[in-house]
């Protein structure tokens, strides 16, 4: 970069660089798409499906824009999906979740096997159990509290 020949010629070039990063700026802010919440898939063997999810909260600039309820897992369990533990399995996220994804996994009977557990770990004992999976998704300024539930049966 060349050395400025007068003071002028200095404050001229750091408002064209600060002009420019504003255009940047601005261009950015209008490509900017609305965050969505994501999904959880889970795998077991050949078996896909997806969690059943519902959208807690939502939060734009915080402000609170939806407030539903939670699961109720004696009631909202009869609408899981079914996935039989094979080997093994596995969650996966659509997207990057803003937060930690916490564990809450029930038995037969809705009695609470682990609640709010970093790390999935699924249960040793053959049974029925309900998975839930609180998490939050977007960005700081428009984010979505969700949970994701599903069944899994251990034999």
């Amino acid at each position: 970069m060349a050395k400025p020949k007068s003071i002028k010629d200095f404050f001229l070039g750091i408002l064209f660089v600060s002009i420019l990063c504003a255009i940047a700026y601005g261009i950015g802010w209008l490509l900017q798409t609305d965050p969505e919440p994501g999904n959880i898939s889970v795998y077991s063997g050949d078996t896909e499906i997806v969690s059943l999810q519902r959208v807690v909260a939502e939060e734009k600039k915080k402000e609170l824009i939806v407030d539903s309820g939670r699961f109720h897992i004696e009631e909202d369990a009869a609408l899981f999906p079914v996935v039989r533990m094979e080997k093994s399995i596995m969650l996966e996220a659509s997207q990057d979740p803003i937060s930690d994804m916490y564990y809450t996994i029930y038995k037969e009977d809705f009695s609470e096997l682990y609640y709010r557990t970093v790390f999935f770990t699924y249960p040793e004992e053959p049974g029925t159990y309900y998975v839930v999976v609180d998490t939050t998704w977007g960005r700081k300024d428009h984010n979505f509290s969700t949970q994701h539930g599903f069944t899994l049966i251990i034999e």
